[in-house]
Parts: C-alpha cells; sequence; structure tokens
C-alpha cells in the first residue's frame, strides 16, 4: 500500500512541479485522488487564489466548473513536466525538516489550522523548536547537518556584526548560543520563520499569513493596531524631516499594509508561488495572532560592500501582544533574525544531560546562575548595553496607557517632551508584563579592563528603585557602580562598565570577569512541539540517506575526474610532436618515441647493431 502511495505521490510531483511534502498533505486531504489534487493545486497556483478553499471540502470533491477553468492550466503544467529537458524526470532530495516526515508534518499543520479557528486560540503557538544536538557527529556529516539546517550566512553575518551571541563563548558562558534554521524565502519567510520556531516546519498553507490579514483587516483589535503604527510613522517622518501625511495618504499606506498581508501572489518568473514581503507592523500583528511576544535580531543597518551603512533596518527589536491582557500570552518569546531581506526562525541546540539542568525558580531574578547549568535566554539589549526598542508601543488613544506613561514620565505636557530615558523605563515595564525578566551573566573580550563606568540611569528610578516585579525584582545593571570605580568592595563588574572601557569583537587580549551581568527574558524551551521526536527521528535518516547518496557522489565525481584527467594526458600524449631527431622537420607519436617513422626505424637499427 505504501508503495502505490509513493508512485501516486512520484506521479503528482513529476506532473506538478510542487514539493514532495506539500504534494503528499493535498493528496491526503482528497483521498489521494490524482486528478481532484490536480484541480486542488491548479487553484492554489492560479493568480489570486489561496489555499483555505482546499480545506473547505471535506470529500476533497470540486465542482465540473472548477476543473473546466482549470484544465487547460493543469494540462500545460503536465506537458511540461513531463518534457524529456524536465529536471523532475529524475530522483531528488530536499533539505529541511518539512519533507522527512509528511504524515506528522500534515498532522501537525491540521491542528494548528483548528487551533488558530477556534475561539482565542493560542495552544499550539506556545511551543518552541529546538535543533538536535548534532554537535557530537562526526566533521562532515556535522557539516553536512549544519549547512542542511542552519542559515549560515545570516549567522556569520549577524554574528560579524556584533548582534547575535554576542552573549556567547566557547569556554564557559550563561547563555545558549542560538542558531537561524535556513527558511524558505518566497515572500512568507516572516510567517515561514515564525512556524518553524515553533513546530519546526513551514507555513506552507499560509496558515498564520491568513490569520495575520485577519487580525489587521478585519479584528476588533485592527484599530488600535492601525493608531500605534500611525504614531510609530509619524516619528520616524519627524526623523527624516517632518513629512506630513495627509488623510487620504493616511488611507493609501494602511491599505498598501493590508494589500503586503494578503494571500495574493506576487508575479514572479518561478514556478512555485511567491508573495509580497511584509514589514514591522505585521510583526507586530503577528504577535497578538500567536499571543506571544516576538523578538527579532537584526542589524541596525543595510550596509553595502565595504561595510558602510546605506540605509536604517527597523526591524530589530521586541513585539509585545499589547492588545491582549498578559495572562492570556506566553511569556516565551518567539525569537526570529533579520538579515538580507529575509526572516529566519532563532532556535537553540539540545544539550548534553550533563547540561540540560534546569535552575531553580528561587535563583531566576537577581541571582547570579551557574556557568555549568546554561540558561536559554535572550539578552533585551544590543551590544552596547542599550534596550531593544519595543516597537508600536504607544496608543495615544488607550487612556490606561496615558495615565501610566504619565506617571512615569512626571506629566509631560506632550509626547514630545519624552526623554529617551524615561520612555526606556516604560518600555522596561512593558516588558516586564509579557515576559520573565532575568539578569545573568555574559561573556566577550575587550582591550583594557574596565576602569570608567556609566551611568546609564536607564533601568532604575532617579529614587535608585529597581522597576522589577514584586515578585522579584531586575537589579540595576549599575548597582556595582561605586564599588567597581573606586576599586573597593565587590569586584563585580556591571555590563554599561565593562562597555564603558570600549570592547572589540574577535579580541582574545583580556576577558572580563563572569560577573558581567546583563538582562534578558526566559525562553522555555523544554515544551515541545507535538510528534517532535518522531519529527527528528524521521529528518535524521533522511538527512542519513541524504548524506550518504551526497557522499557517493563526491565520490564518483571524484573518480571521473581521475578517469578524465587521465584521459586527458593519455590524450595528450598520442598527440604527434616534432621528431626529435636535430635537423628533422617531421613528427613522432608516444608509440615511436617522438620520433618520426624514418628516424625511428634508423634508431631501431642503430640499436640493434650496437
Amino acid at each position: 500500500m505504501t508503495s502505490s502511495l509513493d508512485c501516486i505521490l512520484s506521479d503528482f510531483v513529476s506532473k506538478t512541479s510542487c514539493e514532495p511534502a506539500f504534494g503528499r498533505d493535498l493528496l491526503q486531504n482528497v483521498g489521494w485522488d490524482v486528478d481532484a489534487a490536480l484541480i486542488a493545486f491548479s487553484q492554489l497556483t492560479t493568480k489570486g487564489g489561496t489555499q483555505s478553499t482546499l480545506w473547505e471540502t471535506p470529500d476533497g470533491q470540486t465542482s465540473s466548473a472548477t476543473r473546466s477553468r482549470a484544465s487547460e492550466k493543469v494540462e500545460r503544467r503536465r506537458e511540461a513536466a513531463t518534457s524529456p529537458a524536465s529536471p523532475h524526470s529524475k530522483k531528488s532530495y530536499h533539505r529541511g525538516l518539512s519533507f522527512a516526515n509528511s504524515p506528522v508534518v500534515t498532522r501537525l499543520r491540521n491542528a494548528v489550522q483548528y487551533d488558530l479557528a477556534s475561539d482565542g486560540g493560542n495552544k499550539f503557538s506556545d511551543y518552541s523548536f529546538v535543533l538536535p544536538d548534532f554537535s557530537q557527529e562526526e566533521g562532515d556529516y556535522q557539516e553536512f547537518l549544519r549547512k542542511d539546517l542552519v542559515n549560515t550566512s545570516a549567522q556569520v553575518a549577524l554574528e560579524n556584526a556584533g548582534c547575535l551571541n554576542w552573549w556567547y563563548s566557547n569556554n564557559e558562558c550563561s547563555a545558549h548560543r542560538l542558531l537561524p534554521l535556513a527558511t524558505s524565502g518566497d515572500g512568507n519567510c516572516l510567517l515561514h520563520a515564525a512556524s518553524l520556531s515553533m513546530w519546526g516546519i513551514h507555513d506552507r498553507l499560509l496558515t498564520l499569513r491568513q490569520a495575520l490579514h485577519y487580525v489587521l483587516a478585519e479584528s476588533p483589535m485592527a484599530a488600535s493596531l492601525r493608531r500605534r503604527w500611525t504614531y510609530d510613522i509619524e516619528l520616524r517622518n519627524q526623523e527624516a524631516g517632518g513629512l506630513v501625511y495627509t488623510q487620504s495618504e493616511w488611507d493609501k499606506e494602511w491599505n498598501e499594509v493590508l494589500h503586503l498581508s494578503s494571500c495574493q501572489e506576487r508575479q514572479s518568473d518561478s514556478s512555485q508561488p511567491h508573495y509580497q514581503s511584509l514589514e514591522e507592523i505585521h510583526v507586530f500583528a503577528l504577535a497578538h495572532v500567536l499571543h506571544r511576544p516576538v523578538i527579532v535580531i537584526s542589524d541596525m543597518f543595510l550596509r553595502d560592500f565595504d561595510n558602510v551603512p546605506i540605509a536604517p533596518i527597523y526591524f530589530g527589536g521586541v513585539y509585545l501582544p499589547l492588545e491582549h491582557h498578559p495572562t492570556k500570552c506566553s511569556k516565551t518569546p518567539l525569537l526570529l533574525t533579520y538579515e538580507a531581506s529575509h526572516f529566519s526562525a532563532l532556535v537553540s541546540m539540545e544539550t548534553s544531560p550533563a547540561e540540560n539542568v534546569s535552575v531553580p525558580k528561587k535563583r531566576l531574578f537577581g541571582r547570579r546562575n551557574s556557568k555549568k547549568n546554561p540558561l536559554d535566554v535572550i539578552p533585551l539589549q544590543k551590544a552596547d548595553g542599550s534596550l531593544l526598542p519595543v516597537h508600536f508601543s504607544i496608543d495615544r488613544e488607550n487612556l490606561k496607557e496615558l495615565a501610566s506613561i504619565r506617571k512615569i514620565y512626571s506629566n509631560p505636557r506632550s509626547l514630545g517632551e519624552i526623554k529617551d530615558e524615561d520612555f526606556n523605563k516604560y518600555q522596561l515595564k512593558l516588558m516586564r508584563r509579557y515576559m520573565d525578566l532575568i539578569e545573568f551573566d555574559v561573556m566577550f573580550v575587550h582591550e583594557e579592563p574596565a576602569a570608567s563606568p556609566v551611568n546609564p540611569g536607564m533601568l532604575s528610578g532617579d529614587d535608585g528603585e529597581s522597576l522589577g516585579s514584586s515578585q522579584g525584582s531586575i537589579p540595576s545593571l549599575q548597582r556595582h557602580h561605586s564599588q567597581s570605580s573606586t576599586g573597593q568592595g565587590s569586584k563585580k563588574t556591571s555590563f554599561f562598565s565593562a562597555l564603558a572601557a570600549g570592547f572589540r569583537f574577535g579580541s582574545n587580549k583580556l576577558k572580563l570577569p563572569p560577573d558581567t551581568r546583563a538582562l534578558g527574558a526566559k525562553l522555555d524551551m523544554k515544551k515541545r512541539p507535538p510528534h517532535y521526536e518522531d519529527l527528528i527521528t524521521k529528518y535524521l535518516e533522511s538527512a542519513q540517506e541524504r548524506f550518504i547518496e551526497a557522499e557517493e557522489k563526491k565520490e564518483w565525481k571524484a573518480k571521473e575526474k581521475e578517469a578524465y584527467k587521465r584521459r586527458m594526458e593519455e590524450k595528450a600524449a598520442s598527440e604527434p610532436k616534432p621528431c626529435q631527431t636535430p635537423g628533422c622537420d617531421m613528427y613522432g607519436t608516444a608509440q615511436t618515441g617522438f620520433f618520426c617513422s624514418h628516424c625511428y626505424v634508423d634508431q631501431q637499427q642503430q640499436q640493434q647493431q650496437q
């Protein structure tokens, strides 16, 4: 039975050029009826079509009118796919977790769709995907898995820019290294990355994209989201020179936001569907879809080949589901990276049993964690010590928010009078409500010891009190300021004190003391998605097969290269060359010792006479 289903799937993929996992999903939902699946696939790939129509017909049947409209396009695809030049006539393998076990992926996608469609459903958005530990695998196989799963280009770029893993040290650290996953770049990468970060699968059915569009266009919170977006754009325009929009221009801009979030495909030369790229407001809306904070790690600027900033990038920062009550939201933020106009899921890797030891709750607030028990944590600060910005944090028509702002800002007459340090206090308060904040050790290197600490005035009030919660306050990052500056008392070094001394990435001259502290949000990486073990097991089996085939192909190529080299040498040896006899204008070959035939005979006769 399995063999026959595989044949059906292979036939469907050859006719449509779609990905195997997506093809299996379609076939399973129409009872493995190839004709019905072809019509469904045609609906999905038709300009303006959405994938929601596939699931609205339980028996998988489509009307004769739909078949008639799609038949011509399906026939064209069949002819193109079955032509002799079609690359799909050969066996092909695909990278990624989604292709390892289609039945598991299908069950996950169906469960997610049902959860998001239910009233206030956020059951499935609370999971965190974790990479399997492949650090102990053999060198070649480990490198194969790394290239297969990790977006190495984004990792290298962000780490070199000091945006990612600046808190990590190979020797000893209190926070895990985070890795960006390889994510499809079809314009839906934001939702693909979010889906991968939670469940380990791509958002092929546009489930999250449809939910995101609904939140922005039709949900009760749509008006609030627009007001927050409007205020954010106004601030950005002021920084850019004071540009002011008319009401019609605001309406046009917002309609463009809604259009970008739709499931409508954009024009592309590719046979696979491509969608409009999304903006910061869509990340904010995603946080509300998931009832979960979202943190995006990104460089602040787009840079040219000489690493010179040429344009700002606004994606980096924290996106809180501010229109939901904190008690109805997950405390674990969803982690993403943004690099080269592309989103990727940001996840950690499983640790060995010796390292995977939970930290007691009583030590999570204001206490120094053990180096032997690395924390699952994401810093809420940049490498320069400044807080990550909280996007869309102000709704000018929310009276409760304004009351809270005025209390912190000492009753400013207008929002324009707010000072930067006060704004940081307000944003920190918001982060504390939606995430579990902890202070943790960081390790980095710099040229000289910390000598002249700075006073950021960010995380503590004017009276020196912390802004921590009643359960356990977050200590000020400058609580050791006076002791460090005088060289007396505690030897602990604050994060800002270290930065004041001027560190440099990549220097190995001197390491800071292990008591350098940073503020972060706790991550609950132990809540794995359903079928996680099956997904990982099947993936590793598939990866092993692909690795063996890749090695065999590499060996075959090496043999072919050696054989080609040998043939070239034989060909070169067989080509005629000028006769070695001085004054002879004839040519000889390797068979005659590069003597011409006449000189070769003379040479043989002379040897016989001797």
